[in-house]
């Protein structure tokens, strides 16, 4: 299974954004064919809600715990005495 990094930035905005995933948006200008000016394009971004915002905290919490307290560490230590 293969992911883009625009994948795995939907995969973690809802974590920093309270539980709402913004939509990708990519259209920034747009040019009338033949002129120079560029014209900034307005758009709505809506985003789409994908946890409550104490979901999106608590997954926050279990992340930054797994990263302070080496939850990976246990893993590595075994690999490598089995290698």
């Amino acid at each position: 299974m293969m992911f883009s990094p625009l994948n795995m930035a939907m995969v973690a905005a809802p974590l920093v954004n309270a539980g709402n995933s913004p939509q990708p948006y990519v259209l920034m200008n747009t040019r009338v064919q033949g002129t120079t000016t560029w014209t900034p394009v307005q758009a709505v971004r809506p985003s789409i809600p994908l946890a409550t915002s104490k979901t999106a905290r608590q997954l926050q919490d279990l992340m930054r715990n797994a990263v302070a307290n080496g939850a990976a560490d246990a893993w590595f230590r075994s690999a490598s005495l089995n290698a």
